[in-house]
């Protein structure tokens, strides 16, 4: 004991976190890919969220001081913030600890929480191409999907063969798909395929892309491949024509034509 006042040594007990580091230094990096391609990236800093130390100071001859742990005066009444993060990235959810809204907000890092799958040996987004199992940590939530482009979809573990069921009951109708095929380097569990806006609703964050984005990805992204639209034709360049149904639609037929006003033409895929 002692007849002086003491800084009080806990951390502060309130709910949520006291103050996240916000501050965004970017610097290059080079990236080796498993798939043989190497190229310079832009790295944002790691987000942190900390708990600050008690403020409250403990009494002349006491132990400890009456009441909670907290960071600030009790006269203050401080926000602390939620502290859901994004899965892709860690960014904490910038919004107030037990906030009302539907979905967490954030400004999304780089995607270090996460790793390449794929069904093939070879995971192209844009003009990087990455092996199985490759850090994701190059690129960025805000601006991987823009990449992936057209009728995209995401992958999360299914849960029902998680927890032991032979039968998945995710729904087409929610935007969410069983695997239809195996996807390495981990193909023995099993995943589910969700489209874009699936994704962002399970995970719970606002999606960060554009309105146009957004409707893009919900499309097929199957092309077509007839010549007039993959070889050049003297200086003009080749224009891209793709399936004008939404992604994951049922196979049409010729006499699927007619509700379309027997406009475009039907392609045998596989």
């Amino acid at each position: 004991f002692c007849g002086d006042e003491h800084v009080c040594p806990h951390e502060c007990s309130n709910e949520g976190i006291c103050f996240i580091s916000s501050e965004r230094k970017i610097e290059e990096r080079r990236f080796q890919t498993s798939a043989g391609d190497e190229f310079t990236y832009k790295s944002v800093t790691e987000q942190n969220g900390t708990r600050k130390k008690c403020t409250i100071m403990i009494p002349p001859n006491e132990k400890e001081h009456n009441g909670a742990h907290r960071c600030t005066p009790a006269d203050v009444n401080k926000i602390h913030f939620c502290d859901r993060r994004c899965p892709s990235c860690g960014y904490f959810c910038n919004l107030r600890y037990n906030h009302d809204k539907d979905l967490h907000a954030t400004e999304h890092g780089n995607m270090r929480l996460t790793h390449s799958v794929c069904a093939g040996d070879v995971f192209v987004v844009g003009n990087r191409h990455y092996g199985q199992g490759d850090s994701g940590e190059a690129e960025m939530c805000n601006f991987h999907c823009k990449s992936l482009g057209r009728g995209h979809i995401h992958l999360t573990l299914c849960d029902d063969f998680g927890s032991g069921s032979s039968k998945c009951t995710v729904s087409m109708a929610d935007g969410k798909r069983h695997e239809t095929v195996k996807y390495g380097p981990d193909e023995d569990i099993a995943k589910d395929e969700l489209t874009h806006e699936a994704f962002w609703k399970a995970i719970r964050f606002q999606d960060p892309c554009t309105p146009e984005d957004r409707d893009s990805f919900k499309l097929c992204s199957v092309q077509c491949m007839a010549d007039e639209h993959q070889q050049a034709t003297g200086d003009d360049q080749p224009t891209e024509s793709y399936c004008t149904q939404m992604l994951w639609h049922s196979p049409l037929t010729q006499n699927a034509l007619s509700s379309l006003n027997n406009v475009g033409h039907i392609t045998r895929t596989h």
